[in-house]
C-alpha cells in the first residue's frame, strides 16, 4: 500500500481504476496477481467499509464495497498494465479517455483512497465510535466527538450523520472532480 502519494512504499506509482463486473472484483484481483508482473502491478485493492445493519431485528456488522464494480490499482506503467489485462480472463476495463490515455486519480483523490484503512493496511473503512457533546436526541448542527476509528482521519469531510441507520456521510471529490458521497458505519455512545 502506498502510504503517501509523494513517498511511501510505492513513491512513483499512480492510482488508476479498473471497471469490472460487480461482485467479481476480488476474482479480478486474484487473476491479476497471477497473470500480471509485479514490476507492472504494485498493488490492487477494493476500498470497503464496515457498516451496522439491522437484520432480523439484530444489529450486525457487514462489510461491503464502497465502489461496487471497481478495482483500484497502483502502477507506474499503465500502458503495460492495460496490455497485461487483455490476458486476464475476466471483464476488465482500465478507465481511459481514448487509446492509451488512462484516467489517473488526482493526488488528492489518491490520498483519500489510500487513507481508507491505512492504519490496518486493509483498505477497509472501519466503524467509528462517536459521543455527543449536547443532549440526546441529536439535532442537525450538534457537535459530536469522534472517540475512536477511521472517522478521526476524515473529520473535515463529514457532511451528515444518520443516527437511526448508524452511519455518517462523507463528501469528497472523485473521478474527475465529481462530488461523491460515501456512507460509513458508526457506533454511538450516549
Amino acid at each position: 500500500m502506498n502510504a503517501d502519494v509523494n513517498g511511501g512504499a510505492y513513491p512513483d506509482n499512480r492510482c488508476y481504476v479498473i471497471q469490472t463486473f460487480t461482485g467479481r472484483e476480488q476474482e479480478l484481483i486474484d487473476f491479476m496477481r497471477v497473470m500480471v508482473s509485479p514490476e507492472i502491478l504494485a498493488d490492487a485493492f477494493i476500498p470497503r467499509r464496515k457498516m451496522n445493519r439491522r437484520l432480523g431485528g439484530q444489529w450486525r456488522v457487514i462489510t461491503e464495497h464502497i465502489f461496487p464494480g471497481y478495482v483500484f490499482v497502483l502502477t507506474e506503467d499503465p500502458d503495460s498494465l492495460f496490455l497485461s489485462l487483455k490476458r486476464v480472463p475476466a471483464m476488465s476495463n482500465l478507465l481511459h479517455y481514448g487509446e492509451f490515455t488512462f484516467i489517473t486519480l488526482t493526488p488528492e483523490e489518491q490520498k483519500f483512497i489510500e487513507k481508507i484503512g491505512n492504519q490496518r493496511g486493509d483498505h477497509t473503512f472501519g466503524i467509528s465510535t462517536v459521543a455527543f457533546s449536547d443532549d440526546f436526541p441529536y439535532k442537525k448542527g450538534d457537535k459530536v466527538q469522534i472517540i475512536d476509528g477511521d472517522l478521526k482521519d476524515f473529520e473535515g469531510e463529514i457532511v451528515r450523520l444518520d443516527l437511526h441507520k448508524r452511519k455518517a456521510v462523507l463528501r469528497t471529490k472523485m473521478f474527475g472532480g465529481k462530488d461523491v458521497y460515501i456512507h460509513v458505519g458508526l457506533e454511538i455512545i450516549r
